[in-house]
């Protein structure tokens, strides 16, 4: 963050947003206006956020106030993590290259708009996921049923199977993980390859 530039020629001016509050000032004003430190750090703080919106209805032609509209939509958080809330470095607006010609660069029609993400989760949405829901899915499905966990699932079957003197031979990785529905006569019901013969082992 950059320093606030303090000005002492002449020193001991009053603060003129000070005196146009308050009436009055007790306060040092060494920063250029005359301005006191608070004044100077909510007129330099000001600047930024009205360059900021600037930018953004510029960039990606966002009418006046969406941005601000937008983060408080999304609780005021990144919209994928939850986490980052914008207030040590602005949320970015995502939005979709595809959508059109004027979307495919780092500007938008504002139609291909998304929403607000930290930099972090924007940088992984564009260059690890790419865009690509598939990508999404397939990372959301490697954390939820991990393969290793899987391959484990499938020796212990096999395993149970093979001690119970059934074949598996054929039987694809796939069939002793992930069970079929069967009809038992009043309801489909899951069951995995073998379990008939587990049962009768088990009863």
């Amino acid at each position: 963050m950059a320093a606030l530039k303090v000005v002492y020629d002449p020193p001991l001016k009053n603060c003129k947003d000070c005196l146009d509050e308050f009436g009055f000032c007790h306060r040092p004003a060494p920063y250029q206006g005359p301005r006191c430190r608070t004044h100077a750090l909510a007129r330099r703080n000001a600047a930024r956020r009205s360059a900021h919106q600037s930018h953004v209805e510029k960039t990606y032609n966002l009418p006046a106030g969406h941005y601000d509209k937008l983060k408080e939509f999304q609780g005021g958080r990144c919209a994928i993590c939850k986490r980052a809330t914008g207030k040590t470095r602005n949320l970015a607006v995502d939005h979709d290259h595809k959508h059109c010609d004027d979307c495919k660069g780092t500007t938008s029609c504002g139609k291909g708009v998304r929403g607000l993400l930290c930099n972090l989760c924007n940088q992984i949405l564009g260059r690890v996921i790419r865009d690509n829901p598939q990508i999404a899915l397939a990372i959301y499905e490697y954390l939820t049923d991990p393969p290793y966990q899987k391959m484990i699932l499938v020796e212990e079957r096999e395993q149970r199977l093979a001690d119970l003197g059934v074949d598996v031979t054929g039987m694809r990785p796939g069939d002793l993980v992930f069970p079929s529905n069967v009809w038992d006569g009043m309801h489909y019901r899951e069951q995995f390859p073998g379990d008939e013969f587990i049962g009768e082992v088990d009863q």
